[in-house]
């Protein structure tokens, strides 16, 4: 499923001690886009025996969805130990926070990971969560910019009950690990439901498949009042690319617009990309980029706004792959 970059934003403010965090569109009931950075007070757990979360040594292929070049980045099902070399704890002084429990799991049972299930004041199975709530588990970095990348996943199989109105799931994705966490943030009841994120797509981030690297993150967050059973659970989490072969040329592209002379004067860009980078390329409508979002495959569209006094507006496309460098150039007047 794929999601439109942010539009619009509100901020709210997620319970003592934390970060504010901006919210953007629903795109589900109780799902919305959201931007957010881990407090710097919470403490720290890091996995034993290493400095921090573990690249696999071996990269493994998985089929999915028919197409053989999905390869797993990073797969765990909660059965060999937690938090393994995998994942590093962030949570309120001494807990409760994530860990692995026999509860609700996914297609793996007996294990998922619990989001109050370690630490002081862990809960079992059937349980409620505790008021002021504040844990998040990450991992990476991954490395996404070493070949050519066409799709990219991050899933996992979501079990939650919670406070339908404050009580938040987090699914995040970061590009350095520390802050600008970007993803979509669950609300209320899901029960055996597989979430996921389109990395071609990440809310306010955009196609981020050609990005160095990146860490991903899973959270929970309750305020003071109303806890329910469990909170949220998680299985079967998978972070997933398509390696795909390389164009064998430059990408091309072709500019059509369509014209609005009214009041306000603008323009609907179209772009057209062959042989492209799987990244959104870059328009500039008379020296201002324009903003542009995925209108089909290999198309993107953005909108231009012209003074009234504009008479003529020249616009430029461009897009660089593994090949090298592709451009268009159009202009459009205005009686």
């Amino acid at each position: 499923m794929r999601y439109s970059i942010i539009i619009s934003a509100m901020v709210l403010l997620l319970g003592p001690g934390s970060a504010s965090a901006e919210v953007g569109r629903q795109v589900a009931p109780g799902v919305r886009e959201v931007r957010l950075d881990l407090p710097e007070n919470l403490t720290k757990k890091i996995p034993s025996g290493s400095d921090g979360p573990l690249f696999p040594d071996e990269v493994g292929s998985l089929s999915m969805t028919g197409d053989e070049n999905w390869l797993t980045l990073m797969a765990d099902d909660f059965e060999s130990g937690f938090p393994g070399d995998t994942w590093t704890l962030f949570y309120d002084e001494e807990g409760p926070y994530w860990d692995d429990w026999v509860c609700t799991s996914g297609t793996t049972p007996p294990h998922s990971a619990g989001c109050a299930a370690g630490g002081t004041g862990a809960i079992g199975c059937g349980e409620e969560y505790p008021n002021l709530l504040n844990t998040f588990m990450t991992a990476g970095p991954f490395p996404l910019g070493d070949s050519y990348n066409s799709a990219g996943i991050l899933e996992c199989i979501l079990n939650q009950n919670s406070e339908t109105e404050f009580d938040t799931f987090f699914m995040l994705i970061s590009l350095n690990g520390v802050d600008g966490w970007t993803g979509f943030e669950y609300r209320g009841v899901f029960t055996n439901k597989t979430i996921g994120m389109d990395l071609a797509n990440v809310p306010f981030l955009g196609n981020i498949l050609h990005e160095p690297e990146i860490w991903v993150s899973f959270g929970f967050r309750s305020n003071a009042s109303i806890v329910e059973v469990n909170g949220a659970q998680i299985d079967d989490v998978l972070l997933a690319v398509v390696k795909s072969d390389p164009p064998e040329d430059p990408p091309v592209l072709q500019i059509s617009v369509l014209k609005n002379p009214g009041r306000p004067r603008s323009l609907q860009v179209l772009v057209q990309v062959a042989n492209g980078s799987g990244s959104f390329p870059t328009v500039i409508a008379n020296g201002l980029k324009v903003t542009v979002v995925k209108f089909g495959e290999g198309v993107y569209s953005g909108i231009y706004s012209a003074a009234q006094s504009v008479t003529g507006v020249t616009i430029s496309a461009t897009d660089t792959n593994f090949e090298g460098s592709g451009a268009a150039t159009t202009s459009v007047g205005f009686q």
